[in-house]
């Protein structure tokens, strides 16, 4: 048995919570392209709850400080309002599964082979 105790490393994260909207009841999780072109981006996840909508997407291992940082908001705000600019509503009148019978939940395999 090691006679050296486990080191506890700090992994700092921080959240960024909006008003709370009920129509909003899905989350998410990714990432965006960074400014330099790197696909993978960052991190970034939002999840809806009662008292508000939470947006994250910090990690900073080893550090101890508990301040909010104002750039790390900003960059995790500005992430999130490009994943939704990035996404558009289907064009008017697009068939957006193969069923042919209205309010009727399609089975998954009626997507394939349809446009986005």
């Amino acid at each position: 048995m090691s006679s050296k105790a486990p080191k506890i490393i700090p992994v700092k994260g921080q959240l960024t919570v909006l008003v709370p909207q009920p129509e909003v009841n899905y989350g998410t999780f990714g990432g965006v392209p960074t400014p330099g072109g790197d696909r993978r981006g960052f991190p970034i996840h939002m999840m809806p709850r009662s008292d508000g909508i939470v947006l994250g997407g910090t990690s900073q291992r080893g550090v101890w400080d508990m301040e909010p940082d104002e750039e790390a908001r900003r960059r995790i705000v500005d992430a999130h309002i490009a994943l939704y600019c990035g996404m558009r509503a289907p064009d008017p009148g697009v068939r957006l599964s193969s069923s042919t019978v209205p309010d009727e939940v399609p089975s998954l395999e009626s997507f394939f082979g349809l446009e986005s």
